[in-house]
């Protein structure tokens, strides 16, 4: 599961080959990583975020803050 989650499969498309029900049962075997946070903000750039907001963004998870300090 982890893998597709990092390949960027939503947990929606997980659901449909794993058979669970819930995205809960698939946040389970999901395990969150750094590969996943890029693959969101990758998608995010096509709203318009820049560079720098995104390298902002990943060293902000990698570093354990939100932001908000």
């Amino acid at each position: 599961m982890t893998e597709m989650a990092d390949a960027g499969a939503t947990s929606q498309e997980m659901m449909s080959l794993s058979g669970h029900l819930t995205t809960a049962m698939v946040d389970v075997y999901a395990s969150k990583n750094t590969a996943q946070t890029v693959n969101a903000l990758e998608k995010r750039r096509m709203f318009g975020w820049s560079e720098a907001d995104l390298n902002r963004m990943i060293e902000e998870y990698e570093d354990g803050t939100d932001g908000d300090e």
